[in-house]
């Protein structure tokens, strides 16, 4: 099973609209894989990246979720168990982002590869595929 960053959800559903980019298996996967999920905080995150105006789309959270669920790409909730396993992280000064920590914690609870462009979740136990 792989669990899809924001970033990676992103590129999936819109291309490199960012600087963002992924290597050719981590494309392949997220073309030919079955197994893809998406933490339901990164469509929060996009939310906020797009009220922000740090990410130029037009789709709303809800037609993004629904493209989700017809290209199978299977929405988790958060679970407590994954706000646990947050706590169990090293803290890194240079990476507080709270939505990294939560996928990455997801993706640790959940036994689930990452697909990630941004080198920082490299710095924590998980496998990530970039």
């Amino acid at each position: 099973m792989y669990l899809l960053d924001t970033n990676a959800l992103i590129i999936l559903m819109f291309g490199d609209v960012t600087d963002a980019r992924l290597s050719d298996e981590a494309m392949d996967i997220l073309q030919n894989s079955d197994e893809l999920c998406l933490c339901v905080v990164s469509l929060w995150e996009i939310a906020i990246k797009i009220k922000i105006g740090k990410l130029n789309i037009r789709n709303t959270i809800q037609d993004i979720a629904k493209k989700c669920n017809e290209e199978g790409i299977t929405i988790l909730p958060i679970k407590v168990s994954h706000m646990d396993k947050t706590m169990e992280l090293p803290f890194d000064v240079n990476h507080k982002d709270p939505f990294d920590r939560l996928i990455v914690s997801t993706a640790i609870s959940e036994d689930m590869v990452l697909i990630s462009t941004d080198p920082k979740m490299k710095n924590y136990s998980v496998t990530v595929k970039d």
